[in-house]
């Protein structure tokens, strides 16, 4: 493409014409049949692009869906943890209340 302008200027700037110069016409038809080629390759780039992006954003939301996971795994265990604490403690309150009530038993 630059040798095809660079072309144009020289002939142009020595005052004849474009249409008849045959280096010319010769690079334009190399660039013609270029043409098709190039704009599939961009076409295909395009797509290609399109599909990293849509990936991208699929990994991004994986990654902000794996976050949200995990913190609602720790609250899980949390919430387990404080269950587990209450009945032990509770299960500790009855057996102390089955003490005083055997000893008050015995005591009368």
């Amino acid at each position: 493409l630059d040798m095809f302008v660079e072309r144009m200027q020289t002939v142009s700037g020595h005052g004849r014409s474009i249409v008849l110069d045959q280096s010319v016409q010769s690079l334009f038809q190399s660039l013609s049949a270029m043409h098709p080629p190039l704009l599939s390759a961009m076409e295909e780039l395009d797509q290609t692009r399109a599909h990293y992006t849509g990936m991208e954003e699929k990994l991004q939301e994986s990654k902000e869906a794996r976050v949200t996971l995990n913190a609602m795994r720790r609250q899980h265990q949390e919430k387990v943890r404080q269950q587990q604490s209450e009945l032990e403690m509770l299960a500790r309150i009855q057996m102390q209340q089955k003490l005083l009530h055997c000893s008050d038993s015995r005591n009368q």
